[in-house]
């Protein structure tokens, strides 16, 4: 194989590739006994891969990241993790209304 042929190869490879991690993310999901991934297609393209729904997460069922209307408390990773979650996946930028984070939880506890 020429050298040009390998270098066209491997540019369709890259960006291919590339492409992929724009567009597909794998969120986790920490259980009890089970830990659960499923593959989804990103409303907003990066090149971050892995994602959690700590709101599914046994470390966040213990509530101390919510406040008394069950909203996530600013500043804490779990509200960090939560807020990226919702904008790359379903493209829902602001989560601090109880509708946004709603639509968020609703769309992302399907398994």
């Amino acid at each position: 194989m020429s050298t040009t042929k390998r270098i066209i190869l491997a540019s369709m490879l890259l960006a291919s590739t590339l492409w992929l991690a724009w567009n597909v993310g794998i969120l986790s999901t920490d259980g009890e006994n089970e830990n659960y991934r499923s593959v989804f297609t990103k409303k907003n393209g990066t090149l971050k891969i892995f994602f959690r729904n700590p709101y599914l997460s046994v470390a966040a069922s213990n509530g101390k990241w919510l406040d008394p209307q069950d909203r996530w408390i600013h500043g804490t990773r779990f509200f960090e993790e939560f807020s990226n979650y919702c904008w790359y996946r379903f493209g829902i930028a602001d989560i601090t209304s109880p509708e946004s984070t709603h639509q968020c939880l609703v769309s992302g506890t399907s398994r």
